[in-house]
């Protein structure tokens, strides 16, 4: 799966800089959409998982498809079990709203 390949990628990268990836921290993600509607939609949901809106933002670029953009975040671990987890729902359910989950990132932190 895709999704789990990318976060291998970033999970490979925040152990080369020293991350034992043991400590809860706040990880941000990213996600696109096609509608204003579907992305508050989203969002509400969201919402009630834990979640906090970081930004909404609109691309004004006529071409964009998925013009709208969402950042969220939320405390949890960024070992691989956990981090597919939350990224394969947050994944399943933009699709659901008509949207692009793109990744997501966190600070390093060194134990």
């Amino acid at each position: 799966m895709n999704q789990i390949r990318k976060n291998k990628s970033v999970l490979e990268l925040l152990k080369k800089h020293g991350d034992k990836l043991t400590t809860v921290r706040e990880i941000n993600h990213w996600i696109y959409f096609k509608s204003f509607d579907d992305l508050c939609d989203y969002k509400d949901i969201l919402s009630k998982k834990g979640f906090i809106i970081q930004n909404i933002d609109k691309n004004k670029d006529p071409n964009e498809t998925h013009p709208f953009s969402l950042c969220i975040s939320r405390d949890d671990r960024a070992d691989l079990k956990s981090i597919n987890k939350v990224t394969l729902e947050l994944s399943r359910l933009a699709e659901e709203y008509n949207g692009n989950y793109d990744g997501w990132e966190t600070p390093i932190i060194e134990d």
